[in-house]
């Protein structure tokens, strides 16, 4: 099994990179559309100078980095936990990685944007507060999670009906919910721009999750 040394450093150096990654791709692709829809909300009048884009791009950069560091522990935590639940059936290699990327990527965010649109600057989120959109984000993250891990790891019928359940709780709240979620979102923004920034947004995450499960595999089985 890895140290707890071994574990930390994949976390942080995984992450690193993934959060690096995540950073470079999202001032490639999002930074611009953002500008555009804070043009939209201001006016016409983007903000264009240059020490708050710097301080802007930074902030991003620094954040990107924190959070994948800490979605690093809790993705080399889970390997260590599934190899020692199954020893002989767990081998963490870098491939099996991309698939716990794949995974996790799917948990916190493709599961919960099937219910929670994702906003630009002056969207209005279907009349959910903040705390609510919280709220929905954190339970469909869980419970995709825990689904997954059921129907990975669990045995028996139990585990594959529950951890089947678990998986529809997004199909469940937008059931419950209606298709009120969408039309209740309130945009001035051109509908290419907001649905340019959800698919750009999901395939950067995805890119980023692919690089963090990969770099934590890997440093995770290094010797």
């Amino acid at each position: 099994m890895p140290s707890f040394r071994q574990v930390l450093t994949a976390a942080v150096f995984g992450g690193g990179l993934a959060g690096l990654a995540h950073a470079l791709l999202h001032l490639a692709f999002l930074t611009p559309l953002l500008g555009a829809a804070e043009s939209f909300e201001v006016g016409g009048h983007s903000h264009s100078h240059s020490d708050l884009q710097l301080q802007r791009h930074a902030l991003t950069l620094g954040l990107s980095v924190s959070l994948y560091i800490g979605y690093g522990l809790i993705l080399a935590a889970l390997m260590c936990l599934a190899r020692r639940h199954r020893p002989m059936a767990i081998i963490i290699t870098a491939k099996v990685g991309l698939v716990w990327g794949l995974a996790g990527f799917i948990a916190v965010h493709l599961a919960p944007a099937f219910v929670l649109p994702l906003l630009l600057p002056g969207m209005t989120g279907a009349g959910l507060s903040v705390l609510m959109r919280q709220t929905m984000w954190l339970a469909i993250t869980i419970s995709t999670g825990f689904a997954a891990w059921w129907l990975a790891f669990g045995r028996g019928k139990i585990a594959t009906i529950g951890g089947g359940l678990l998986a529809l709780l997004p199909v469940g709240l937008l059931l419950i919910l209606g298709d009120g979620l969408a039309d209740a979102t309130i945009s001035p923004l051109p509908p290419q721009l907001a649905t340019a920034f959800a698919g750009r947004s999901l395939a950067v995450a995805c890119v980023a999750w692919l690089v963090l499960g990969s770099c934590v595999a890997k440093l995770l089985a290094a010797k």
